[in-house]
């Protein structure tokens, strides 16, 4: 961790002039509690010789709504701001309850939001809710401004899209549907300090019988390279009368859809599917349940 230079900008502006000016030789931190390990263990990218923080560029910490209804989390919200959020409550409950599972309470004070959706790992709680919430990154450089949806970030396991010169100043999130419910469950061998085995999150909405499914999103982590959408055990549903029956389908199709890693020394890829299999379906009913259905 020696012969690094630490920058600490006071406005959005400096922050976008300092990271063009260094280009890849910055990284920037914010809450940390990813970084600071990995340069500890010596993963550190090579060529990089200063940490950028955003501990003082005002407005990123910031939980508010739009004039379009949209909710808007600033990239120094930590997770446990989400937790605490009346608004995150009312608007994204899955979000809410992502964050809640992550870490410890010491943990939760200072890591961000979008700190874990940047460190890209397959296995990110709040990926598998923000994905199934269609979020999207604003994602600014000095340059030009991209708005680019969560599920274009991700491209392996611990990569994204993220270049030279940018940051991720917001994650924004569009309204639910009417007539919606929603759940997150992690999945993990003994406490939330452990990584997540499977992370489920489901959001269904209904027609106005509450019988029908008008839509559904099935996001999940921790079961592929990257986060992903199920996006066969969704279709199966939409358009659909509610019924068990056709969860469970759901759920063996969800289960069917992801690629756990053949070689993982954690937990057997069988494993893995199976847990998808059997929190989709705990996942669905929750949601209908929650969405007033009638089953």
């Amino acid at each position: 961790m020696s012969g690094l230079a630490y920058a600490r900008p006071g406005s959005l502006e400096e922050l976008l002039e300092i990271l063009s000016h260094l280009g890849p030789r910055a990284r920037i931190i914010a809450g940390g509690t990813d970084l600071v390990p990995a340069m500890r263990r010596g993963k550190f990218p090579a060529g990089v010789d200063t940490l950028v923080s955003l501990s003082s560029v005002p407005g990123l910490d910031r939980i508010w709504e739009d004039g379009q209804g949209w909710l808007r989390l600033g990239a120094r919200v930590t997770h446990a701001d989400v937790v605490r959020s009346e608004l995150v409550a009312a608007r994204a409950r899955l979000l809410q309850e992502a964050c809640r599972a992550v870490g410890s309470v010491q943990i939760r004070n200072v890591a961000t939001v979008v700190g874990n959706i940047c460190n890209s790992g397959p296995s990110a709680d709040t990926s598998a809710p923000l994905l199934a919430l269609e979020a999207t990154l604003r994602v600014l450089s000095r340059q030009r401004e991209r708005m680019i949806p969560l599920g274009q970030f991700y491209t392996g396991p611990s990569q994204n899209v993220l270049e030279p010169g940018e940051v991720v100043t917001e994650i924004l999130i569009p309204p639910l549907p009417p007539r919606s419910g929603s759940v997150y469950v992690k999945f993990s061998p003994r406490s939330h300090m452990d990584l997540a085995w499977v992370g489920v999150a489901v959001i269904v909405a209904l027609d106005e019988s509450l019988s029908v499914f008008e839509d559904v999103r099935l996001g999940l982590s921790a079961v592929a390279p990257v986060p992903m959408r199920a996006s066969r055990a969704e279709a199966v549903l939409k358009g659909q009368p509610v019924s068990l029956d056709r969860v469970e389908e759901a759920a063996r199709l969800a289960s069917e859809e992801c690629n756990p890693n053949p070689r993982s020394r954690r937990v057997p890829a069988w494993y893995r599917r199976e847990m998808v299999r059997v929190l989709t379906g705990r996942c669905m009913r929750t949601a209908l349940e929650r969405a007033g259905a009638k089953i």
